[in-house]
């Protein structure tokens, strides 16, 4: 009996000291160059809230109220650029124009503002205003997302929706040709959407 008693003591104490051995040796370990840290997403309103300090400060897009890069390492989707890409943008909405205008702090689409930045009689289009775009990596719903309008199967401005119906069509026009509403904007281009 005492002899069974003794190995049972040593079978503990080796159990007990493995244990120790098992969590104390990968503290001891260095894994950080195979795993890099993962970035809390980060909440946001407009594109400032979204600016990241690295060497020098990194212009971050928000969209759907998430910044699309949220650490200097992340791969950048939509990246910022110093030369915008230039349209003309008309909205029509039941015979009105819809005034565009941006939040303050976002900084990847501008309205161009005076009689100079509105072009009139551009391809039949009664009025257009001048946007510059900070990404050619921006896609259309991004760009409209800035003003607060969505575009599918129905035009969604503000709390109002706009469905087609027997009456009522809706058209997204790129340079007078019919378009779906996944389109990335090129520099020069007249888009046209309109429900009538």
């Amino acid at each position: 009996m005492a002899k069974s008693s003794s190995w049972r003591k040593v079978g503990v104490i080796v159990f007990l000291g493995l244990l120790v051995l098992g969590f104390s040796i990968p503290g001891f370990l260095n894994f950080e160059d195979s795993v890099p840290p993962a970035s809390e997403p980060r909440l946001c309103q407009t594109d400032r809230d979204c600016i990241l300090i690295c060497e020098t400060p990194v212009n971050v897009l928000c969209s759907k109220n998430l910044c699309q890069q949220n650490g200097c390492d992340e791969f950048a989707a939509v990246p910022y650029a110093d030369k915008p890409v230039t349209l003309f943008l008309s909205i029509m909405v039941e015979g009105k124009e819809v005034n565009l205008s941006t939040r303050p702090g976002d900084s990847f689409v501008e309205v161009g503002s005076g009689e100079e930045n509105t072009i009139k009689k551009i391809k039949n289009i009664k009025s257009a205003s001048k946007l510059q775009i900070f990404s050619s990596e921006m896609s259309w719903p991004q760009v409209l997302e800035k003003f607060g309008i969505e575009i599918g199967e129905c035009l969604r401005l503000g709390n109002s929706n706009y469905c087609p119906d027997q009456a009522r069509g809706l058209q997204f026009k790129v340079n007078g040709k019919e378009s779906g509403p996944e389109y990335f904007p090129q520099d020069g281009d007249v888009i046209e959407i309109t429900y009538s």
